[in-house]
């Protein structure tokens, strides 16, 4: 619990002196605190602890008998619904930023941002439209009776039939993660964070041109 304490408390004041740092140098008139993207330190850590439970489930091959493909694939599936959700949270918190930042002018929804991304799945799907799908699929997937659409999940679903992911794939998760990624690398979470950096600048330099958007907290993601 002490560790956890001190750790804690080293990430507050790496932060604040970031956030001090870097609105000495802007200037604090010029720069808005949404601008800051301060969830990246969070999640390059997350996605680095789940890199190393990846590489955990490889050894288990290795090293236990009865641990074939199918458990890996099982685990996996589970290590990557996680990720795709807290992505989703990143996803949540960059739109919530962009209107606080555009105030009472302009309203953007979620859908509208997700459409932003340069990315594309089949030619008619987005990156960032996809991870917040399978993202959807993982939170609430025990909660359908079956894929067939209704309101809540219609729009989840079309994404990821479009995706090609329908009530067949085994594997829905590992599915999405080897359209968004080298699928020999499927454990490398890097490559989703590069996706999810890349989404957030475009969307501010879409709709907030004229802020400071490329001074962000800089961490380089591990694993």
């Amino acid at each position: 619990m002490i560790v956890l304490l001190i750790q804690k408390g080293r990430v507050f004041v790496y932060q604040f002196i970031q956030t001090v740092y870097i609105l000495l140098c802007v200037g604090i008139e010029d720069m808005h605190i949404r601008e800051m993207d301060f969830r990246r330190d969070w999640i390059a850590e997350l996605f680095h602890a789940l890199t190393t439970a990846i590489e955990n489930i490889e050894n288990k091959i290795e090293e236990i008998d009865w641990f074939d493909g199918i458990f890996a694939l099982e685990h996996t599936e589970t290590i990557l619904g996680v990720a795709f959700v807290a992505a989703q949270t990143y996803i949540a918190g960059t739109v919530a930023d962009i209107n606080e930042l555009l105030g009472k002018s302009k309203h953007l929804t979620k859908r509208q941002l997700l459409e932003l991304d340069g990315g594309s799945i089949n030619n008619c799907v987005t990156q960032m439209q996809l991870i917040d799908a399978v993202a959807n699929y993982y939170k609430h997937h025990d909660e359908w009776v079956t894929w067939q659409p209704d309101e809540r999940n219609r729009y989840t679903i079309s994404i990821l039939n479009k995706c090609g992911i329908t009530e067949k794939t085994e594997f829905p998760c590992n599915s999405a993660a080897s359209l968004l990624w080298p699928e020999a690398e499927l454990g490398k979470f890097h490559y989703l964070l590069d996706i999810m950096l890349h989404w957030r600048k475009r969307v501010f330099r879409e709709y907030a041109p004229t802020h400071n958007i490329s001074l962000q907290p800089t961490q380089k993601p591990r694993g």
